[in-house]
């Protein structure tokens, strides 16, 4: 049970989850700069973790209980294990007055050589890759990737952003050439000769865009640094002209480790504007106290269509274009007081040239007999305000029934309140059936009400395989015309 702004990020992951043994928390935390002190476990930390079952999993979340938030999208499949082939089958209604969309999502890991991952979406009139990369390790030190791509490091002010592109009625050739997913698209090659030193390479081709470059990294004891050499043309097709566009990177970062603290900096260097946008950051990480400041600069000289940052500025500011000039000064806190309370308080101010925006919030958890969560955000653009007050407690355990809520208010100063309560009830028949009657209601001061219920049925009957079945019946102001459903089968061999 997600705010808005982090679902409408993480979404694509529901279809292609993140494989926590593999170290992809850190995408999480590229999309989610204000959750990067929890989703930067280190490789060491999480290797403790293995053989990654029942027990070290449960013992995962109980040292991190807030990544419970992302369960959803989380896998913990050991791409050590020597696993034949995972795979899911799911069947769903998503659109109303339009037939069932199937999606077929296959991970097989045949050797150490060559592991293949792949997800389709199939309906009525195309069929098209969602996600889908063969990752090559013909030498120890050696890895390869065709198709999709994970970008480590990567800093935002360039690239990171990748519109969105209407394939459908294209060729069968291109539909398979490129995957539905927004994300790196091509080949990627990684070379570490010795332990401290890692080499990458690649080229990135989609509709919208064709990206290509390298990346040097070296790590001597506590200090760390990163240099890059990038190359952009970006097709714009409201233009008749594309954007080619360089640029450089340099990362650098040290650990304080007799203070606990550590200093990280990156800029992007754009030599053919002369403008060099960058940012540096401050953290300190323990088990009861956390903390992290940033400060982030983008000149007016500086511009990349496809650059997150700019983007997520853009969105948060409200703005018709990219803005220029953009300053951010964010900071945040984790407080561990007690297993039953964890406090995290956030405040970030961005300014450009035209508007500014404060966002302030404060989030209380704990765990024991079962999880709660409290969060209060303000923010505050310009002569608009909104407050937005969320409460969730799952895992609540009454005899055989387990209970999940969550509440959302949210209010403007022009007059506009929102509200919405979920509430669901599982029923555990042994460790083989789940049962999970749920409601959803939602109002507004617009005179819009919404009452879905739902069921939810999950059966595993051997111990790899799992089937998932899903209805909704959604009532809008008191109209009923369209049911949705989704079933879902999982396998591992």
């Amino acid at each position: 049970m997600l705010d808005s702004a982090v679902w409408r990020e993480i979404e694509p992951f529901y279809l292609e989850p993140i494989i926590v043994p593999e170290g992809e928390l850190e995408r999480l935390a590229t999309l989610l700069p204000e959750w990067q002190w929890l989703l930067n476990i280190p490789p060491d930390t999480l290797e403790s973790f293995k053989p990654w079952d029942a027990y070290q999993i449960k013992r995962f979340f109980t040292r991190y209980p807030d990544l419970k938030l992302f369960k959803p999208v989380l896998s913990f499949h050991d791409p050590d294990a020597r696993v034949w082939l995972t795979g899911l089958f799911q069947v769903a209604v998503v659109e109303r007055n339009r037939p069932p969309v199937v999606l077929a999502r296959v991970n097989s890991i045949k050797s150490e050589l060559v592991s293949v991952r792949s997800s389709a979406t199939l309906d009525a009139d195309i069929a098209r890759w969602n996600r889908r990369s063969i990752r090559l390790t013909p030498l120890r030190r050696l890895k390869a990737t065709l198709g999709n791509f994970h970008r480590s490091g990567e800093n935002g002010f360039a690239f990171g952003y990748f519109p969105g592109v209407d394939l459908d009625n294209q060729e069968v050739g291109e539909n398979w050439l490129f995957a539905r997913s927004r994300t790196w698209n091509g080949i990627a090659v990684d070379y570490q000769p010795v332990d401290a030193l890692d080499n990458a390479l690649f080229v990135h081709y989609r509709p919208t865009e064709r990206i290509g470059g390298f990346a040097t990294a070296m790590r001597y004891r506590n200090a760390f640094g990163r240099i890059g050499l990038k190359g952009l043309i970006a097709h714009e097709s409201e233009r008749a002209t594309n954007d080619s566009l360089l640029f450089g990177d340099i990362d650098a970062a040290y650990d304080f480790s007799a203070f606990g603290v550590s200093f990280s900096s990156t800029a992007a260097l754009s030599p053919l504007r002369s403008s060099m946008p960058f940012r540096l950051g401050l953290e300190h990480v323990g088990e009861e106290l956390a903390a992290r400041s940033d400060f982030v600069y983008i000149p007016s000289t500086f511009s990349s269509p496809r650059s997150r940052l700019l983007h997520r500025y853009r969105s948060t500011l409200d703005l018709d274009s990219l803005p220029s000039s953009v300053s951010e000064l964010s900071t945040q806190i984790y407080f561990k007081l007690a297993k039953i309370l964890r406090i995290k308080p956030c405040l970030s101010y961005v300014y450009c040239s035209t508007r500014s925006a404060l966002a302030a919030s404060v989030r209380l958890s704990g765990s024991d007999a079962f999880d709660y969560a409290c969060t209060y955000r303000y923010v505050a653009a310009d002569s608009e305000l909104a407050h937005k007050f969320i409460a969730r407690v799952s895992d609540f355990k009454l005899a055989a029934l387990k209970l999940d809520g969550r509440l959302a208010l949210y209010a403007t100063n022009d007059d506009f309140m929102s509200a919405s309560l979920r509430q669901a009830c599982l029923f555990e028949f042994g460790e083989l059936f789940q049962l999970a009657p749920e409601l959803y209601l939602y109002a507004n001061t617009a005179d819009h009400i919404k009452i879905v219920p739902g069921i939810h049925y999950q059966c595993e009957l051997f111990e790899k395989t799992a089937t998932r079945l899903s209805l909704e019946f959604p009532f809008e102001n008191a109209r009923f015309d369209e049911m949705y459903f989704r079933a879902t089968a999982r396998f591992l061999l």
